[in-house]
């Protein structure tokens, strides 16, 4: 089971300035790649993760460019296959008759829209149903959008991206990341956590790189790990929990978890209520003042990490069947 997780990067500024130039860079060439990918599409009846993309401009290395087409790739085909759902969802609920929907889902699922002979079981398709295959599919590219990639994030394999071992005790792993400059890599300093280290698993020579909106960088390393399904005992029947706020979570046994949240939330509730009052007086909008976002998503990023772990406390100490 392929899992990922967010470990801290400890890039300095040049280094930063650095990664968003290849984020920026990557953005725009898949942009380019993604139109290229349709174009071939609708001319031969499929995307190609492995089109010649040489003639595409980018400051990107070849290398670079074939791993950003991969991505592109599996984007595409993924917002294909909704698609293709949403197919069948029309003609489950049409008014067509039996013969025709099962002719138009044989069409769907082989993709055979845009086909102009379709053969199934040795005889021809009627043009007719052919032209409703068409119809559907064709609105249905209208009304659901084609994926933006213009906020893409990088996936990212050991062509450009090489992951390993930290031996100093300042950081425990870094990430040797090709650049716009060839032959001029960075080094990703990366600092592990304890529950990253304790989850049993292969790390993966395969990272994310992400940049949201206030260009603040974040990085994501990958693990294959055992499905937990079949190693999974319980020791009991089951536990009953309550949900509480001072408490997160009380089990029926009395045992009590997250008591330390309540107090975080009061303090940071104090903060971030006082800060907006301030700037809504200055007619400041919340989601442009970047201190207020930073606490935001450090409380959000502090609850879903305390609520993930103590779930999982839970469950490690008591091994129950069922949670009630």
């Amino acid at each position: 089971m392929i899992r990922t997780y967010k470990l801290k990067q400890l890039a300095n500024n040049e280094k930063q300035i650095k990664i968003i130039s290849v984020i920026k860079e990557y953005r725009k060439t898949a942009i380019s790649i993604s139109n290229y990918q349709w174009k071939n599409f609708f001319l031969n009846k499929k995307f190609n993760k492995n089109l010649d993309i040489k003639h595409i401009k980018s400051k990107l290395s070849e290398r670079y460019k074939q791993t950003n087409q991969y991505q592109v790739v599996g984007i595409l085909q993924s917002y294909l296959s909704n698609i293709q759902n949403k197919f069948v969802q029309i003609v489950y609920k049409s008014t067509f008759d039996s013969d025709t929907k099962m002719k138009l889902f044989f069409i769907n699922k082989y993709q055979l829209w845009f086909t102009n002979s379709v053969k199934l079981q040795g005889e021809l398709i009627n043009t007719d149903i052919l032209k409703i295959s068409r119809k559907i599919i064709k609105n249905l590219f209208k009304k659901n959008r084609k994926p933006n990639l213009s906020k893409i994030n990088l996936s990212l394999d050991k062509k450009v991206a090489i992951i390993e071992k930290s031996k100093t005790s300042e950081f425990e792993y870094w990430i040797k990341l090709s650049t716009l400059e060839s032959g001029k890599p960075v080094i990703i300093p990366l600092k592990s956590n304890n529950y990253f280290e304790s989850i049993q698993g292969e790390i993966k020579n395969f990272c994310q790189i992400n940049l949201d909106k206030n260009n603040e960088i974040s990085v994501l390393l990958i693990k294959d790990v055992p499905d937990e399904k079949d190693s999974y005992i319980p020791d009991k029947e089951l536990i009953g929990i309550d949900i509480g706020l001072c408490n997160l979570i009380t089990l029926d046994n009395g045992n009590m978890f997250g008591k330390k949240i309540f107090a975080y939330l009061k303090h940071y509730d104090q903060i971030i209520t006082n800060l907006a009052k301030n700037l809504q007086k200055q007619k400041i909008k919340l989601s442009q003042n970047k201190r207020y976002c930073s606490l935001v998503k450090k409380v959000r990023n502090y609850l879903k990490n305390e609520i993930n772990r103590i779930f999982n406390r839970v469950i490690k100490l008591n091994k129950p069947k069922e949670i009630v």
